[in-house]
């Protein structure tokens, strides 16, 4: 940790202190209300807060009022300092009025929209109903992603739901880093690219369309603020990325991130599609949810294998697939950042979800120009082809992928053998090897 990052911490340390202190004058008078507590009522004024933490930082920049300050510290008790609001599970008057639930593993308390309406209203019933505009769906906390609300079981008042940070609010607030989700439970993972734009070797028509992506990314807001497009147009953007294998998709989406500063997050198949009745739309619900409000890009891999075409209905199964398709249909419709597909079998993909896509782009094997360029780029400056071999070189139709794995295998003979030259039998031995793997041969 260095010198700046750790004075930062210590800043953001005394603001939650300060905040924390604040919370448990205001939960004292809230129970001296509610008669479970006496004593005297204590200073509600909200507390100045350091400059500079990052705390202070997040609630400058989302403009929070008291009440919102109040209602989000409530929510980072359980993460910050649970033991505050250990004894309102203990006690019975106070389970009464503040709610609260405990967590499958979590054995601390855990606040409800109850708990934050009852610090908010205490028993005043018009400060209760004013309350609940807190938890409306264009809140500051709710529209922006701060707060989301739990799952609520039947039949039983929404008030019950537990009431949860989110992630990335969380991370900036404690840590002062960008949230960054990883492990089992969270089906995609950051694609992430050390090449820049002059390595990525593609026709001159492509990189033009794949500018008009750069373009929406760069000018969104305008299409709605400025021409006031919005109601004619669906929210965010859909791309279509097709061809053969190794031709530059998922590298073209790493960089549109790269540039944009958007994180890519890069879907994996095998945590989404499930055998199981519900269970890839439950994962794709969570999949989307995270990415809401976080300007997150969203790229699908081998996209026919989830996007597929509808069936005619013959079995239980055929409708499972084609409720699948819907809900797909119908979420990233509602999606409002940019969404990538990458397929190599362009026909598989379901019509309905064409008719969608902003654009297609269709990412062509290299010709022959583009193909000695990445022979140049994949071998660099210390490998060398003997003249022989450069003769021959363009006459194999290879993609950039192809071109990147026959370069490997010619630097491992390159320095097994000390010679940094390769002649055309050992370029030909290369790519032999390379059509045996891909069943050409």
């Amino acid at each position: 940790m260095n010198e700046t990052y750790a004075a930062v911490a210590t800043l953001n340390t005394e603001a939650l202190g300060a905040e924390l202190d604040w919370f448990g004058r205001m939960l004292g008078n809230c129970l001296l209300s509610l008669g479970i507590q006496e004593g005297e009522k204590a200073d509600e004024s909200v507390p100045d807060l350091p400059q500079d933490a990052w705390y202070t930082e997040f609630v400058r920049q989302h403009q929070l009022s008291g009440a919102d300050r109040l209602v989000l510290i409530l929510a980072l008790l359980p993460h910050i300092k649970p033991e505050i609001l250990s004894s309102l599970l203990q006690e019975e008057a106070c389970k009464k009025y503040f709610g609260g639930v405990r967590g499958r593993q979590f054995n601390g308390f855990i606040p409800t929209m109850q708990t934050a309406l009852i610090l908010l209203s205490g028993s005043n019933l018009l400060y209760r109903l004013a309350g609940i505009e807190f938890f409306s769906e264009d809140s500051r906390l709710i529209s922006r992603g701060i707060l989301r609300l739990g799952p609520c079981p039947p039949d039983e008042p929404r008030t019950c739901a537990a009431l949860l940070v989110d992630e990335e609010a969380l991370s900036y607030i404690i840590r002062g880093k960008t949230y960054e989700p990883s492990g089992p439970n969270f089906p995609a993972h950051r694609l992430i690219t050390p090449l820049e734009w002059e390595d990525l070797i593609l026709p001159a028509v492509v990189l033009r369309q794949v500018q008009d992506i750069l373009d929406w990314a760069a000018h969104a807001e305008g299409l709605y603020s400025k021409l006031g497009l919005g109601k004619h147009l669906r929210p965010g953007y859909k791309a279509l990325f097709y061809g053969p294998p190794g031709t530059g998709k998922t590298l073209t989406a790493a960089l549109i991130g790269k540039q944009t500063g958007l994180p890519v997050y890069r879907v994996d198949l095998s945590q989404i599609v499930s055998k199981y009745i519900g269970e890839t739309e439950k994962n794709l619900e969570h999949l989307f949810r995270m990415a809401e409000n976080k300007e997150w890009i969203i790229f699908f891999d081998e996209a026919d294998a989830l996007f597929n075409k509808r069936t005619n209905v013959e079995d239980a199964h055929d409708r499972h697939a084609n409720q699948e398709t819907a809900y797909l249909l119908q979420r990233l419709e509602n999606y409002p950042n940019l969404v990538i597909m990458a397929t190599n079998m362009q026909d598989n993909i379901d019509t309905a979800f064409s008719r969608r896509f902003n654009c297609g782009i269709f990412f062509p094997l290299p010709g022959k120009t583009e193909r000695l360029r990445l022979w140049d780029a994949c071998l660099g400056e210390k490998l060398h082809l003997h003249e022989d071999a450069r003769e021959i070189l363009l006459s194999f139709e290879l993609s950039g992928g192809q071109i990147a794995n026959i370069a490997l295998r010619l630097g491992l003979w390159a320095l097994k053998s000390g010679s940094m030259t390769i002649s055309s039998g050992t370029l030909k031995r290369g790519i032999m090897l390379e059509n045996v793997l891909l069943g050409k041969a």
